[in-house]
């Protein structure tokens, strides 16, 4: 009977302890599939991310995905007009955000002859600062750039025209893919 009533208190905080566990597992502050990095995986620093209807998944060359995260309204704002986009995109790196943009008219009789917006180009948004930087500013209406995609973590291409160009981050050059 003695050897009993001392099992009584162990039992209930192995009760406890598991429902705690439990909870801990379920809310996702224990992650039980946690693996160390090997040579072979890729060993880039997980980042955190709040959720959003907009995510970019990265697949590495050895299998591993990366979610660089959400891409806010700061990163990607609209302007009350309607515009098509190409984009956005997360670079690489998970670094720079890039989209292309071309107001559209309506057609209507009374509007006012078209011209063009500042909202319209190629633009980076560097999440680090927070700065969105245009890098093609269209020259006269109807070209419509459209960004292509990012080449590496310091390249993309946009296409105007039907002619491709390729832009640096590093050097800011942009130059035309032959």
């Amino acid at each position: 009977m003695r050897n009993q009533k001392g099992l009584a208190p162990i039992l209930i905080v192995l009760i406890l302890a598991a429902i705690v566990g439990g909870y801990l597992v379920y809310s996702g502050k224990i992650n039980l599939n946690k693996t160390s990095p090997t040579s072979s995986q890729n060993t880039a620093t997980e980042q955190v991310a709040q959720p959003s209807p907009i995510k970019e998944v990265i697949k590495f060359n050895n299998g591993s995905i990366q979610i660089c995260g959400e891409i806010s309204d700061a990163a990607f704002p609209t302007y009350g007009h309607y515009d098509m986009r190409s984009g956005p995109e997360w670079a690489i790196d998970c670094r720079h955000i890039a989209w292309s943009m071309v107001q559209s008219g309506t057609g209507c009789p009374d509007c006012p002859p078209a011209t063009l917006s500042e909202k319209e180009g190629v633009f980076i948004y560097n999440d680090k600062n927070k700065i969105i930087t245009k890098i093609y500013n269209p020259q006269k209406l109807g070209e419509g750039p459209e960004f292509i995609g990012w080449i590496d973590k310091d390249s993309l291409i946009f296409k105007v025209n039907q002619k491709e160009y390729r832009y640096n981050l590093i050097t800011k050059e942009t130059s035309v893919i032959e």
